[in-house]
């Protein structure tokens, strides 16, 4: 399942980021998309990205993909122990409400009990990824030379954070998931997916707690590029511990 841009708590299910990994058939792509995008991604919240032949333009034998890398899935389950987990409950930017932080805290001690090593930090530069998807919005003036430099330095930031652990554990809001059809308060709430929407890594999204309202509470589970495997295991082991998805209660 792949999570769509906005938080993935909102949705009923358990919500996968998969490693960004652009699939894009260069011969066949019409002159004026050629123009317009140079990634083949919709945006920075694009994880994957395919087109299939355009009728009536080049009709030339597929070439294989030049963004893609083949990485072949590990054949054996990665096991906890000993990883590496990072978590925070605060980005900087949105605080998060008592219940988002406790569900956080929660999510860390499940992986802990697993073996993990736990401890708390979070990557630097959050708020650069923030300023860097307004400009990409057009809600903030930048040119795209300077655009994709401060993008590249941000995704150069993460990687370098992710060489010392496995995982970042964080919420993936500030609240609570919201009534169906209620109105989205800021461009803020999606601070603590925008990071790693930008740097492609591998995201997972569970269920860790319930607000007193009895909504879903969602956390994060991020592993280093090429990990899926990894992010998917730390997310069921928190979904264990923690009760996963349950279903919705009647709002009167």
């Amino acid at each position: 399942m792949i999570s769509p841009s906005a938080p993935t708590e909102k949705s009923p299910v358990t919500g996968l980021a998969p490693e960004w990994r652009p699939v894009i058939d260069w011969t066949k792509r019409p002159p004026s998309a050629r123009r317009s995008s140079s990634s083949g991604a919709a945006g920075p919240g694009s994880k994957c990205s395919a087109r299939g032949p355009t009728p009536g333009v080049d009709r030339k034998p597929a070439r294989t993909a030049e963004p893609v890398v083949p990485v072949p899935l590990p054949k054996r389950t990665p096991k906890l122990p000993g990883l590496k987990v990072a978590w925070y409950a605060d980005d900087g930017i949105m605080k998060p409400t008592p219940a988002t932080v406790a569900a956080v805290r929660a999510a860390a001690k499940a992986l802990a009990a697993q073996g993990c090593v736990v401890s708390e930090e979070r990557p630097p530069g959050l708020p650069e990824a923030h300023l860097v998807t307004l400009g990409y919005w057009g809600r903030k003036h930048m040119s795209h030379e300077r655009l994709y430099r401060r993008w590249d330095g941000f995704r150069r930031t993460v990687l370098e954070f992710m060489t010392r652990f496995d995982i970042v554990l964080s919420p993936v809001a500030p609240d609570a998931a919201p009534l169906y059809r209620a109105r989205s308060g800021t461009d803020h709430q999606y601070t603590y997916t925008i990071p790693y929407s930008l740097s492609g890594n591998p995201c997972v999204v569970v269920r860790a707690g319930t607000s007193a309202e009895n909504m879903p509470i969602g956390v994060q589970v991020v592993a280093r590029n090429w990990n899926d495997l990894v992010a998917l295991r730390a997310a069921h082991a928190i979904e264990r511990a923690l009760g996963g998805w349950r279903p919705a209660s009647v709002v009167r």
